[in-house]
């Protein structure tokens, strides 16, 4: 999915922050991730809200962060966000709450660690950690997109690469 398009028509803008490393994942469950992640963003920010997408490096390991200026979420609430049928806006968007929920299980399948930062009336910030890939590896490109487009790309920097068996 085309985030900017998304973005545009909900009035929102999105910022998308590249950087050139590679990491260890599996690319279409790391797009999962994101795309519930930078759609609730976008969601939650509103008409004249702004979605930052970033990507940097932490401790050895990659970090991507969707940062917003929506609403927050109350820190009553944090502890469950992840949750099934969980929301932090109660009910005043469309959505049944499973969203998170998504983005945990994958990230536990893939062993990513996902944080949020929150702060009612400021925003959120999700990140999602990942290993970097070790130079000496030998790395497999993750199945190209059916569009001839690489796969998980911020920018066309930012690769997502699978390790080989």
């Amino acid at each position: 999915m085309d985030w900017r398009f998304y973005a545009e028509a909900c009035g929102v803008e999105l910022q998308i922050t590249s950087c050139d490393i590679i990491v260890e994942t599996d690319s279409e469950l790391l797009h999962t991730i994101l795309r519930n992640l930078v759609g609730n963003a976008i969601k939650y920010s509103g008409p004249g809200g702004h979605v930052r997408l970033m990507c940097r490096t932490r401790r050895h390991r990659a970090c991507i962060d969707v940062q917003d200026d929506g609403a927050g979420i109350p820190a009553a609430r944090l502890a469950r966000i992840f949750d099934a049928f969980e929301r932090g806006d109660a009910a005043e968007q469309d959505g049944m709450g499973l969203g998170l929920m998504i983005v945990q299980q994958t990230a536990d399948l893939l062993r990513h660690r996902v944080t949020v930062r929150s702060i009612p009336n400021v925003g959120s910030t999700f990140s999602v950690e990942l290993p970097l890939a070790n130079q000496g590896q030998r790395m497999w490109r993750a199945r190209p997109d059916p569009t001839g487009t690489p796969n998980m790309t911020l920018r066309r920097n930012f690769h997502a690469w699978r390790r080989s068996k």
